[in-house]
C-alpha cells in the first residue's frame, strides 16, 4: 500500500518533501560552523581531539532520540492493542517495529554528515569520514541497545528482586512504571559509555582507528542477534505490565487522577473556553506525541551540557541549543493538527480564538524544559545576567515557534513540510546573530 501511495504522489510533491529538509539543513550549516567548529580556525594539531568531542555530542543526541523512538515503537506503540490479542511471533514484531524506526530515522546520519561538512571543506576529509562513521555507529547502537533496554525493563518490572530498587526511585509512580521511566536514560548511559571509549579513534593511528570505529557496529550486531529472543520473552508480557500500571493510576483516590497527564495542573486557572482546548491538546499530545514532548527534556539536558564549561562562549552555546530545540519541539503543534481524531473535529470544532489560545498554552508549557534547564546551568556556571539573557532569548524563540506552529497547523498535511524549512531559517538567522554579537 505504501508503494502504491508513493506511485501516485506527484513528482513535485516528492521533490518538495526531499528538497525542503535539505535546504533547511544547508541553512543550519553556518550556524554549526560558527558555534561548534571554531577549532577549524586554530592549529590543525588540535582538530582530532576537539572534533572527537563534537562527534560525541552528535552521537549522544542520536542515541537519545532513538531511545525515545524505540520506546514508543516497542512499549507504547499503537500496534500493541491489535497485535497483543493475535497469535503473532513477538520476535518478528520486534524486528518489524525496529525496522520501521530505522526507515523513519535513517536520515539522521546523512543529516549529521551535512551539518559537519565544514570539517571536510577545511581539508580534514579523513576526520570528517570518521565523524560520519562514528555517528552511524551511534545510530545502530541507538536502535539496538535501546530496544534491549526497553525489553529488559519489562522483565525488571516483574522481577521480585528488583522491587527494593524500584521502590527507591519510583517516587509517586507505580513500581512497574519506574522501570520504564529510567529505561531511556539507561540506554543513553550504556550506548554513550561505549561511544565515549570509541571516540579514541580520532586520535589513534589509522589501523587502530578503524578497529575502534567498528566496535559500535559489532556490538549492535551482537545485540540485534539477541533481540528476537528477548522479544519472545518480554513483548507479550509488556501488555500485562502496562495494564497493571494503567489500572493503578485509574484506582487512585481521585477518580479524575487516572486521566490526568503531564502538565495538566498548570492550566487550572485558565478561562473555561481556553481550558477546554488546552486540556484536549495536553491529553491528546501526551498520548499520541509523548516522544516528541519528552524530547524537550533531552534538549534541555543538551543545553546544560553546552553551558557547563568555563569557556566564555558557554552561555551563547546553551542559548543556541535551547533555541534550536524550541523550534524543533514546537513541530508537535503542527503534528497535533495533522493527526487530530476526526470525531474531535465534529464534537470539539477548532474555531475561534479559544482553540488557538489553548494550543498555544500547551505548546508554551511543553517547550519550557528546552529553555529553563540551560538557563539554570548558565546561572550556576556564568552568573545571573547571562542566565537572564538565555532565559529571555529562549522565551522569545518559544513565542515565535509557537506562532509559526499555529499558522502551519492550519495547512493540515502540508503543515510539516512548510514548518520545517521556515523554522530552520529562523533558527539559523537568530543563532548566527547571537554568535556575531558574542552573547545571546
Amino acid at each position: 500500500m505504501q508503494q502504491h501511495r508513493n506511485a501516485r504522489t506527484p513528482l513535485l510533491v516528492r521533490m518538495r518533501d526531499l528538497g525542503l529538509p535539505l535546504v533547511a539543513l544547508l541553512l543550519l550549516v553556518p550556524l554549526v560552523r560558527a558555534l561548534f567548529l571554531g577549532v577549524l580556525d586554530q592549529s590543525s594539531e588540535l582538530w582530532p581531539g576537539v572534533l572527537a568531542q563534537v562527534a560525541l555530542r552528535f552521537a549522544f543526541l542520536v542515541v537519545g532520540w532513538l531511545s525515545l523512538d524505540t520506546y514508543t515503537a516497542l512499549i507504547r506503540g499503537e500496534d500493541r492493542a491489535v497485535l497483543a490479542i493475535l497469535p503473532v511471533d513477538p520476535g518478528h514484531v520486534v524486528v518489524a517495529a525496529l525496522s520501521r524506526v530505522a526507515r523513519r530515522r535513517w536520515a539522521l546520519v546523512p543529516a549529521s554528515g551535512l551539518l559537519l561538512l565544514p570539517v571536510a571543506l577545511a581539508g580534514a576529509w579523513v576526520v570528517w569520514v570518521q565523524m560520519v562513521v562514528f555517528v552511524a555507529g551511534a545510530w545502530a547502537l541507538g536502535i539496538t541497545v535501546s530496544a534491549a533496554v526497553h525489553l529488559g525493563a519489562v522483565q525488571l518490572a516483574e522481577d521480585p528482586r528488583a522491587e527494593p530498587f524500584l521502590d527507591l526511585v519510583r517516587g509517586n509512580n507505580p513500581r512497574a512504571q519506574a522501570a520504564f521511566l529510567y529505561a531511556p536514560g539507561a540506554a543513553l548511559l550504556l550506548g554513550g559509555g561505549l561511544l565515549a571509549q570509541v571516540s579514541h579513534a580520532f586520535t589513534a593511528p589509522p589501523v587502530a582507528a578503524a578497529a575502534w570505529l567498528a566496535v559500535p557496529f559489532v556490538a549492535s550486531a551482537a545485540v540485534a542477534w539477541w533481540l528476537p529472543r528477548m522479544g519472545r520473552a518480554s513483548w507479550f508480557r509488556a501488555t500485562a505490565v502496562l495494564a497493571e500500571i494503567d489500572a493503578r493510576y485509574a484506582a487512585l483516590t481521585d477518580p479524575d487522577e487516572g486521566q490526568r497527564v503531564y502538565l495538566e495542573w498548570a492550566i487550572r486557572g485558565l478561562p473555561a473556553a481556553v481550558h477546554r482546548y488546552a486540556l484536549d491538546d495536553l491529553r491528546h499530545g501526551w498520548r499520541g506525541r509523548r516522544t516528541g514532548i519528552t524530547g524537550a527534556w533531552l534538549v534541555g539536558l543538551a543545553g546544560v551540557a553546552a553551558a557547563w564549561t568555563a569557556d566564555p562562549s558557554g552561555p551563547t552555546r546553551a542559548w543556541v541549543v535551547a533555541m534550536a530545540g524550541v523550534w524543533l519541539c514546537a513541530s508537535n503543534g503542527v503534528l497535533l493538527a495533522a493527526d487530530e481524531p476526526p470525531f474531535l473535529r465534529v464534537w470539539l470544532p477548532r474555531r475561534g480564538g479559544a482553540a488557538q489560545a489553548g494550543r498555544a498554552v500547551a505548546l508554551f508549557l511543553w517547550l519550557q524544559p528546552c529553555v529553563v534547564l540551560p538557563a539554570a546551568a548558565v546561572a550556576l556556571r556564568h552568573g545571573a545576567p547571562a542566565a537572564g539573557a538565555v532565559l529571555a532569548g529562549g522565551q522569545v524563540a518559544v513565542l515565535g515557534a509557537t506562532a509559526l506552529a499555529l499558522l502551519c497547523g492550519r495547512l493540515a498535511d502540508r503543515g510539516v513540510a512548510v514548518y520545517g524549512p521556515v523554522a530552520a531559517v529562523f533558527a539559523a538567522a537568530i543563532g548566527l546573530s547571537g554568535t556575531m554579537w558574542g552573547s545571546p
